[in-house]
């Protein structure tokens, strides 16, 4: 509080203070006391406002440094995060459960040897897991339906015999939309731990991949179905199968909406 003000407030107890000391020093003394004489005895007990801020300047100016960088600090995590949904917000941590180590479908393999780059371990963040931020939902989101958007919806391209998963086509299939995803995400610097690529089993009996994003608090589900981004519990599907974070050429099954 500033000295002025702190002063204002104050200063009629210090008068009443001040008046009755006089008045005892008077009835001791058996005299009248002058108000210059008294003035110094009574200056020792107003509070030394000015000067202690002087002393203190320093460290008041810093504290108050600090005090608004956290205020401002706040009001840009909560604008970040102001179109992350209740539910990611306030999410308790809930991963997927890697169950037992299972064997890639062909198409990833062949994806491997034709993006051999795509396939390689990336550092994780500092800390592990990546923290969902406001600006991190906002790529997740970006990406999830500029990719939607920009590959026209087709019947699979075989090589061999197999499907081929091919990143950023004019035209493709749910695989080609994962693995664009997960390029992108790349690209951005994302670790691949956190980007998995997974198999499921629609309500109406078809295999299909998804991105699944891990992140601190819960496990994503980046979907060329939807526009929305899930928690991987909240999808309408049967899991089958996903990257394994520390072996990324190699699959697992997974603990079915098992979360831990």
């Amino acid at each position: 509080m500033p000295s002025e003000v702190l002063g204002q407030a104050i200063k009629p107890q210090i008068a009443k203070s001040c008046s009755r000391r006089k008045a005892q020093l008077e009835q001791l003394l058996g005299e009248k006391v002058g108000a210059a004489r008294y003035s110094n005895h009574c200056a020792l007990r107003l509070p030394p406002t000015d000067r202690w801020e002087a002393q203190h300047a320093p460290f008041l100016a810093k504290a108050a440094r600090a005090i608004a960088g956290l205020i401002v600090g706040l009001e840009t995590v909560n604008a970040g995060q102001l179109d992350m949904p209740m539910e990611l917000r306030l999410a308790t941590p809930r991963h997927v459960r890697f169950e037992t180590p299972t064997l890639p479908p062909m198409g990833y393999t062949m994806f491997c040897l034709r993006y051999a780059d795509e396939c390689r371990a990336r550092p994780m963040f500092r800390g592990g897991l990546v923290r969902l931020t406001g600006e991190r939902w906002a790529i997740l989101k970006q990406i999830n339906q500029t990719v939607n958007r920009s590959i026209v919806p087709d019947e699979p391209e075989l090589s061999l015999g197999v499907e081929a998963w091919l990143i950023n086509p004019d035209r493709g299939d749910c695989n080609d939309y994962a693995v664009t995803k997960r390029h992108e995400l790349l690209d951005r610097g994302w670790p691949s731990a956190a980007l998995l690529l997974s198999e499921v089993v629609t309500g109406w009996g078809k295999h299909h991949l998804v991105l699944v994003v891990r992140t601190r608090t819960v496990d994503l589900v980046l979907d060329n179905l939807t526009p929305v981004i899930k928690p991987w519990t909240n999808v309408p599907y049967r899991w089958v199968r996903i990257q394994m974070p520390n072996q990324l050429r190699l699959w697992t099954t997974i603990t079915d909406r098992g979360g831990e």
